[in-house]
């Protein structure tokens, strides 16, 4: 049964021909978005504050860097470099011994 299917499916798309093409863009009202120099069509996503978003929630007790990439699966490397940013700014704290971050809001 299962052959059959993949069977009609080779038999549909040789039969559909070159017009048919899935990849190509939909069909429009041939209308054109003219945009300045520079400009995107949509606002870039700004993944650092993504993570701050989420920061307190993650740290409502002072967590580990090694507790911070399991909870996120994210580069090590990446947090480190987003955790001293947002010590800098003011978003989280830093303990040692053991080297911990908790958010500022939730600090006890």
């Amino acid at each position: 049964m299962l052959g059959s299917t993949f069977e009609n499916l080779e038999s549909d798309l040789r039969h559909s021909g070159p017009d048919s093409n899935t990849c190509s863009p939909p069909a429009g009202n041939g209308a054109v978005i003219a945009m300045k120099a520079g400009e995107s069509a949509h606002t870039p996503l700004d993944f650092y504050q993504m993570f701050l978003d989420e920061l307190c929630s993650l740290t409502v007790k002072p967590v580990t860097l090694d507790e911070l990439v399991a909870m996120t699966a994210l580069h090590k490397s990446q947090i480190s470099e987003w955790l001293k940013r947002a010590v800098d700014d003011g978003h989280i704290v830093k303990f040692n011994h053991p080297v911990r971050y908790q958010c500022v809001d939730n600090k006890e």
